[in-house]
C-alpha cells in the first residue's frame, strides 16, 4: 500500500514539474537551412495589415528574408509563416477571448509513392488570453506584444539552426 502511494505521488510530482502537453518549446531543428519565409497574416477587427508590417519588419531586421508567394511555391528550402490572430466576444459576457498563433509550414514529400510535395507544420507556438470589453480598447497593443514575442522566439529558434 505504501509503494504503491509513493508511486503516485511521484507520478504527481514529476507531471507537476514538467511542460503541459501544449505548451512544449518547438524545436528548432526543422528552421535548419532554410532560406526565407512567405508571410500570411490573417487577423479580426482590422489588424491584418498592422500585424503584417509589424511582422514583417521584425523578420527583416533579424535577417530573415521576407519572399513572394511565388518564390515560396518554388523554393524547397523556403516556408510558409503564418500568423493568426482570432478574436471572440460573445454579447452576453464581459470578457472576450483571443488567439494569436504562429506556425511554419515547410515543404515535405511521403517516402511512399510518387505524390505531389505537400505543405506540413514544423514550428509552432501560441498564446491564448481574454481580456475585459471595458478593456477592449488596448487589445491591439496586448496583441501586438503577443505577436511579437511569437516572431521573437521563432527568430530565436531560426538562428539557433542557422547560424
Amino acid at each position: 500500500m505504501r509503494a504503491s502511494v509513493f508511486c503516485c505521488y511521484v507520478l504527481l510530482i514529476t507531471g507537476v514539474s514538467g511542460p503541459m502537453p501544449g505548451q512544449d518549446r518547438p524545436s528548432p531543428t526543422s528552421l535548419k537551412g532554410l532560406k526565407g519565409v512567405f508571410l500570411q497574416v490573417d487577423a479580426d477587427r482590422g489588424l491584418q495589415q498592422a500585424m503584417e508590417m509589424r511582422t514583417e519588419q521584425k523578420l527583416k531586421q533579424a535577417g530573415i528574408k521576407v519572399l513572394s508567394e511565388k518564390d515560396w511555391e518554388l523554393g524547397p528550402d523556403t516556408a510558409l509563416l503564418h500568423l493568426d490572430v482570432i478574436i471572440r466576444c460573445e454579447r452576453d459576457e464581459v470578457s472576450c477571448g483571443y488567439s494569436v498563433g504562429l506556425k511554419l509550414g515547410q515543404h515535405v514529400q511521403l517516402t511512399r509513392g510518387q505524390r505531389a510535395i505537400v505543405t506540413a507544420t514544423t514550428w509552432s507556438n501560441s498564446y491564448t488570453g481574454s481580456i475585459s470589453k471595458a478593456q477592449l480598447t488596448t487589445l491591439p497593443d496586448l496583441l501586438a506584444v503577443d505577436a511579437g514575442t511569437l516572431v521573437l522566439n521563432f527568430i530565436g529558434d531560426y538562428r539557433t539552426a542557422s547560424p
